[in-house]
C-alpha cells in the first residue's frame, strides 16, 4: 500500500551533480552520528583493561575518523570538499 501514497516527500534530491536535503533529513544524520560518536567512546572506555585495547582503540579512532567525514560533508559548509577527502584518506 506504501507504493500507492502519492504524498511522498523526496527530502534528498540529486541534480547536475549537486544533491539537496532537507533540514530534517539532515537532523537526522547528525543526530546518528552523534550517537556513533558517543557509542565509540564507550566501546573505548569498556575495552580499556582488555589486552586487545590498543586494536580496538584503533578500530574505534577511525569510525570515529569516518564519522566526522560524514558530519562534515553534511554540516560543515566551511569545511572544503578537498579538505573532507584528505582526512578521508588519512
Amino acid at each position: 500500500m506504501a507504493e500507492n501514497n502519492t504524498s511522498t516527500v523526496h527530502d534528498l534530491v540529486e541534480t547536475d551533480g549537486y544533491i539537496t536535503m532537507s533540514a530534517k533529513r539532515r537532523g537526522i544524520a547528525v543526530d546518528a552520528a552523534c550517537e556513533i560518536e558517543q557509542l565509540c567512546t564507550i566501546i573505548k572506555k569498556a575495552l580499556s583493561d582488555d589486552a586487545d585495547y590498543m586494536g580496538v582503540s584503533g578500530i574505534v579512532s577511525r569510525i570515529k575518523a569516518l564519522n566526522n567525514c560524514v558530519v562534515g560533508a553534511i554540516s560543515d559548509s566551511i569545511e572544503s570538499t578537498e579538505q573532507l577527502v584528505d582526512k578521508l584518506a588519512a
